[in-house]
């Protein structure tokens, strides 16, 4: 895993956690709508970031490899 995906999945962890907070908050005696929809915006982002994050391609080095091991079979075959 690269560390940019690493990082991408903490900052998503960081805002579902605050996200589930702001919600949570809203319902208190003191809440106010405003927490909500400042809760389910960070909720959404944050499962956004995830979804972009595990759609990025892996990185191919194996590529490589595989060619350089029929280039070999080949040449001493």
């Amino acid at each position: 895993m690269s560390a940019g995906k690493i990082i991408a999945y903490l900052f998503a962890a960081i805002l579902i956690f605050f996200g589930v907070l702001f919600i949570w908050a809203t319902f208190s005696p003191e809440g106010q709508l405003g927490w909500l929809v400042v809760g389910v915006i960070s909720v959404g982002i944050g499962f956004g970031v995830i979804w972009f994050a595990g759609r990025s391609k892996p990185a191919q080095t194996g590529d490589g490899i595989h060619r350089e091991h029929a280039a070999t079979r080949l040449a001493f075959h």
